[in-house]
């Protein structure tokens, strides 16, 4: 399954899994602590399909810090920051189904999720449009 360590904020400890597959966060907001210790080799990486050395998984942080994803960026290309962007969601609970989030609010829509507060997860995602 392709999942990458997203971070939402340049600013703020806070990390979470990505799954490109399902369109939408796959683990809970975690601290860059928590988050290695839960994707090394040590830790229990198998549950969130990361199994990396203490220097991958370091590595893998370091990118999300510098361009809010972990993704690594083909030969012949800059990475591509994605702070400014946003992402087409799948597979939110009812009655979302498919929404726009910027990148910068996935943590609460993380929490949101985790929470089934849905009320919340509709002031944070946009709607489709057909513009």
């Amino acid at each position: 399954m392709s999942r990458f360590i997203y971070k939402p904020n340049q600013d703020v400890d806070e990390y979470l899994i990505f799954s490109t597959i399902v369109d939408r966060p796959v683990s809970p907001v975690l601290t860059r602590q928590e988050m290695l210790e839960r994707i090394t080799l040590e830790g229990y990486g198998g549950r969130y399909n990361f199994a990396h050395t203490a220097e991958q998984a370091e590595a893998s942080l370091n990118r999300a810090d510098a361009n809010g994803t972990s993704e690594l960026v083909p030969l012949g290309r800059e990475p591509y920051p994605l702070w400014d962007e946003e992402h087409l969601l799948h597979n939110l609970p009812a009655p979302f189904g498919i929404r726009w989030c910027a990148h910068r609010d996935l943590a609460a829509l993380t929490r949101a999720l985790e929470a089934g507060d849905t009320y919340q997860i509709g002031l944070i995602t946009e709607e489709i449009t057909n513009d």
